[in-house]
């Protein structure tokens, strides 16, 4: 009798461990895609992908280890990577993308930007945007594309030996003035505009690096009630720039993006 009741302790004591083992395990892995432990819960690998230098190099040393498929965790939010031919024909179905991957974001896009948008609306605006912006488009901007390249390849080529380029500030420039043509088709952009617009963005872009890693004071504050900020601003420098380049474009150029 004594035998028995020991053997039903045991037991008993044994599916108790077992059932506490399993929950716990099944709380740190939620899935079989293989992927590292958080460094903590709260910032998950925030701290991996810091030390890596970049989320690019992060997930370069995070495939290397383990394979085509791996998964890490952004805060608290698990992300799973993929960074084979194969797995992106399989998932190019996918539409749907997580608002939380743009929320940094928000304050300058809006929360009507497309990058929000998913489900139908996603769908239908994101046809609407590729009849203008689509690569079947692309060729109506090659001249002014080609236009823009050919005066930073001449303006390069006149400085001397060793002249110091700012590449940065020049090539920031150059994807500001290429966009500006892929979406007006028009290069008829003034210096004092590119850099009137270059100011402000990097002023936003700052402000938002701040957010992501968390630090706040008083500018931070004022930026995020005041619609004076670089944020507003930069909103609404934009939309009077794309209205009064609109309003230049001749009637052909107009009937070319509405195409």
């Amino acid at each position: 009798m004594l035998d028995v009741v020991i053997l039903t302790v045991i037991f008993v004591a044994t599916l108790f461990l077992a059932v506490i083992y399993y929950y716990m395990y099944r709380n740190k892995r939620v899935t079989t895609i293989p992927r590292p432990d958080p460094t903590t819960q709260e910032d998950g690998n925030l701290a991996d992908i810091s030390k890596a230098g970049s989320l690019h190099e992060y997930l370069l040393d995070l495939h290397q280890k383990y394979g085509d498929i791996a998964a890490f965790q952004m805060g608290k939010e698990m992300v799973v990577s993929i960074c084979s031919p194969e797995l992106f024909r399989e998932h190019s179905n996918v539409f749907d993308r997580p608002a939380s991957l743009f929320k940094l974001f928000e304050p300058f896009l809006g929360k009507k930007s497309i990058q929000y948008a998913n489900k139908a609306e996603g769908k239908s605006r994101r046809k609407s945007y590729l009849r203008a912006l689509g690569p079947s488009h692309l060729h109506y901007h090659y001249s002014g594309i080609q236009t823009l390249s050919d005066d930073l390849v001449r303006n390069w080529s006149s400085l001397g030996v060793e002249e110091h380029i700012p590449l940065n500030e020049t090539m920031l420039t150059f994807a500001l003035k290429l966009s500006i043509v892929s979406l007006f088709g028009s290069n008829e952009v003034t210096g004092e505009d590119i850099k009137e617009i270059r100011t402000e963005y990097l002023i936003a872009w700052n402000e938002l690096e701040r957010r992501l890693v968390g630090l706040s004071n008083d500018r931070s504050q004022r930026f995020e009630n005041d619609r004076t900020n670089s944020f507003g601003y930069l909103v609404s420098t934009a939309s009077s720039f794309a209205l009064s380049t609109v309003m230049k474009l001749d009637c052909t150029t107009v009937q070319l993006l509405l195409v």
